[in-house]
């Protein structure tokens, strides 16, 4: 499954925000927060958004993080 290996390759992660336009963001944090606990902490938010460019999600993730410095 995925959802198991994308948990595997980002469990080293400083702090992580999760969007999607349809529920698997919802079912990967339901993943983490039952099976990767560690990962589960740095869950910051969780957000559904509509389809989005590349620089789009770029400027997101940018924006996401700069704001809570």
């Amino acid at each position: 499954m995925y959802i198991i290996q994308l948990g595997d390759a980002i469990i080293e992660a400083d702090a992580l925000a999760l969007f999607d336009p349809r529920d698997t963001n919802e079912k990967f944090k339901k993943e983490i927060t039952s099976n990767y606990k560690s990962i589960a902490t740095k869950l910051k938010t969780v957000i559904k958004l509509d389809s989005m460019t590349e620089n789009q999600v770029k400027a997101l993730v940018r924006n996401y993080f700069n704001e809570g410095k």
